[in-house]
């Protein structure tokens, strides 16, 4: 147990982020998570896109798993018009969670996106 006097005066790392993610989301702990929630056609994968892109470039390595699209004209057209190109980050679809986890471990991802978990066809 920790008093809240001690708490506060902790020192904790985490990754700062550019705005406008740094106002929205603070300083980011390196377990952080997140899930983003909406109607269809509310961006939320441009969104997801934009801030995969942003750790890429803070972070270093990463996965965009695209159950919805996969890595086809649509999302390459999203990619396109964010300028989120970026030898870090890597665009893929998997069907197990086998293959999921040995493509992070090939890699050396520090960070994941699966867009959609709802259409994500991993066992």
């Amino acid at each position: 147990m920790i008093t809240t006097a001690e708490l506060a005066k902790t020192k904790f790392e985490g990754v700062v982020l550019p705005e406008p993610y740094r106002d929205f989301f603070g300083e980011i702990p390196p377990t952080f998570s997140a899930a983003i929630w909406g109607p269809k056609g509310s961006l939320k994968s441009t969104l997801s896109i934009d801030l995969a892109f942003v750790l890429a470039n803070k972070l270093g390595k990463g996965i965009y798993c695209s159950s919805e699209e996969g890595p086809g004209p649509a999302l390459k057209n999203k990619i396109e018009r964010l300028h989120a190109d970026h030898d870090n980050l890597f665009v893929c679809d998997f069907d197990s969670l086998d293959k999921l986890k040995a493509s992070i471990e090939i890699i050396g991802a520090k960070f994941i996106f699966i867009d959609s978990i709802s259409m994500s066809y991993i066992k």
